[in-house]
């Protein structure tokens, strides 16, 4: 009797479940328009004024902004610099002089991966890198140069803007 017992419960333990057979439902979902989250316009005096109140600390916070919009911008089509590590490299001894002078060139680059992402066919990209032999030039340079790029900024978002509305 024992030994019909263990038959019997190694057959349930064993014993595939039957899936019942898929359901048909015909349900027409449409999906909202995927919006992308666009920078914010700011203006060009902000990171020439704001730094001298807080003693440089806005230039962080704008760098982190400016690479955090631009990441959550393209999602992934392009490699794009986090907003954490362009403002954490800027405290390594030694490697944050060089990682300054990158950013001279990567941050008016961001423009041109931004573009990448939007589809620009490579013919009709704009591209704003040369910016970074501005911040060569002591004073006015580092001076132009935060007015192109926030300006060039401002009107990618502009165009980012119009186009969604479109």
């Amino acid at each position: 009797m024992e030994g019909r017992m263990d038959e019997k419960m190694d057959k349930e333990v064993h014993a595939q479940p039957q899936a019942a057979p898929p359901a048909q439902v015909n349900v027409n979902i449409q999906q909202a328009p995927h919006r992308r989250r666009i920078g914010k316009q700011r203006s060009v005096f902000a990171p020439l004024l704001l730094p001298l109140v807080t003693f440089g600390i806005y230039t962080l916070v704008w760098f982190y902004k400016i690479y955090t919009e631009a990441d959550y911008y393209c999602e992934g089509r392009v490699n794009v610099t986090s907003g954490g590590a362009v403002v954490g490299l800027m405290f390594v001894p030694f490697f944050n002089l060089v990682w300054m002078i990158m950013l001279a060139f990567k941050t008016p680059g961001l423009i041109t991966k931004m573009q990448i992402a939007d589809g620009v066919p490579e013919d009709q990209l704009k591209h704003y890198g040369h910016y970074g032999w501005l911040g060569f030039i002591p004073l006015l340079g580092g001076i132009l140069w935060v007015v192109l790029v926030q300006s060039a900024f401002n009107q990618y978002w502009e165009r980012a803007r119009a186009a969604e509305a479109a």
